[in-house]
């Protein structure tokens, strides 16, 4: 379960420098062309409470169903007929 959430949280990272990098690009677009500047007005509190959401989510999706899948064996899990 260590190694889940530690790979979980290595994607959710990455993921989410990459994503906030192209949206930013995405949106200085957009600013530039409706205002005329190119630097957008984020509020910083409503970045971190999308960030902490999206964090909280990425690891229920992802460590809840290896948590149930952890219960079985293998060999039990393969010749589980439902």
């Amino acid at each position: 379960m260590r190694t889940i959430c530690l790979e979980t949280t290595i994607v959710a990272v990455i993921g989410t420098v990459v994503g906030s990098t192209i949206g930013l690009a995405a949106l200085a677009g957009a600013s530039g062309a409706l205002t005329g500047s190119l630097a957008p007005h984020v509020p910083l509190e409503r970045f971190a409470v999308v960030l902490a959401g999206v964090a909280v989510l990425v690891l229920l999706v992802s460590v809840l169903p290896a948590a149930m899948v952890v219960r079985y064996r293998p060999a039990e899990a393969l010749g589980r007929r439902e």
